[in-house]
């Protein structure tokens, strides 16, 4: 059963682009540098297929057709998230994916929302029951230790609980490791009681990388969108590009639809 829900899952989120379709002519704003894109390893938005020898997934797919119809050359380049930040800012990377909109990215040029990104907390099965969460800060008072990323942003409501149980010498309770997969192996181990995350990419590691099902808790965290994401001192990206960017990405959301 578990098997068919994330077969099925996966299946909704795969981008079809329809071959009767016409591509708006390339921009001219697309040279001849190749536009330099991060990723990471984050199922099942953007991942390498062994069995393919592809990097393929939702976002990859509808970033590489978007910048096809656009008549630009690009490349992916493999890098964590941290330092997708650090390098788009510096304009050493030309463009991000799965990004939200905080005030600290202020430097950053955004796209229009593509998808929306979901955040939950995540327990064994077996400890599915074993805490009443209707809030975070059910978390501390239950004595829940909880995996994270300091990284990543789970929104606004989970940033204010951080800092205030950091605050108040809590830090016992929220352990800050970096990789999802890190993340469920300490939960399986028996180490932390709950990881926070997507829902779908946490069930899909932890059904490949230990064959258990996780308990999805109903609470959610942050349910907000999600943007592709454009360095300022990248020197192929200007206004005019991202217009382009923009008007093809609507399109192909239009297509994936029908």
């Amino acid at each position: 059963m578990f098997k068919g829900l994330v077969l099925s899952i996966t299946m909704c989120l795969l981008f079809t682009v329809s071959s009767q379709a016409k591509p708006i002519k390339p921009s001219s704003t697309c040279g001849q540098n190749k536009l330099l894109i991060a990723w990471h390893p984050y199922k099942p938005f953007s991942y390498f297929n062994d069995s393919e020898d592809a990097l393929i997934g939702y976002d990859i797919q509808l970033l590489s057709s978007i910048l096809d119809n656009m008549g630009c050359k690009y490349e992916f380049v493999q890098m964590t998230w941290k330092r997708t930040l650090v390098e788009l800012e510096r304009g050493h990377i030309d463009i991000g994916m799965y990004a939200y909109k905080t005030k600290s990215r202020k430097d950053l040029n955004f796209s229009k929302p593509y998808r929306n990104e979901v955040v939950n907390i995540a327990m064994l099965s077996k400890n599915g029951n074993k805490w009443s969460i209707s809030q975070l800060s059910d978390l501390n008072a239950q004595g829940v230790v909880v995996a994270t990323d300091k990284h990543t942003w789970y929104g606004k409501e989970f940033e204010r609980y951080f800092e205030r149980y950091l605050a108040a010498a809590k830090a016992s309770q929220i352990f800050h490791i970096h990789g999802l997969k890190n993340r469920l192996d300490m939960l399986v181990a028996g180490r932390v009681d709950a990881v926070i995350g997507d829902p779908i990419t946490m069930r899909l590691y932890m059904q490949e990388m230990h064959n258990e099902a996780l308990y999805i808790h109903p609470y959610k965290i942050y349910d907000e969108p999600v943007h592709f994401i454009f360095s300022k001192l990248s020197g192929e990206i200007n206004d005019d590009f991202l217009s382009r960017f923009n008007d093809e990405l609507s399109r192909q959301l239009v297509l994936s639809k029908h």
